[in-house]
């Protein structure tokens, strides 16, 4: 059996002719993560704003307690 067979060819090489075209699409490819990854960090934000602010804890403390 040939090794063909089994593992597929990875092309090193990039698809584009010129540097330019790679450039202009890795570009891109790096604006759509930054997109994506704003878009998820602001919902994490939202989501511990949200967990965090549901149960306050109020302490009141009196002069002679310990406090770490």
């Amino acid at each position: 059996m040939q090794s063909s067979l089994i593992y597929r060819h990875v092309d090193a090489s990039p698809k584009e002719k010129n540097p330019g075209e790679y450039v202009l699409r890795l570009q891109e490819k790096m604006v759509k993560a930054h997109e994506v990854t704003r878009k998820h960090i602001g919902k994490m934000a939202q989501r511990s704003n949200k967990i965090n602010d549901a149960k306050p804890s109020f302490h009141r403390y009196q002069i002679s307690d310990v406090v770490w």
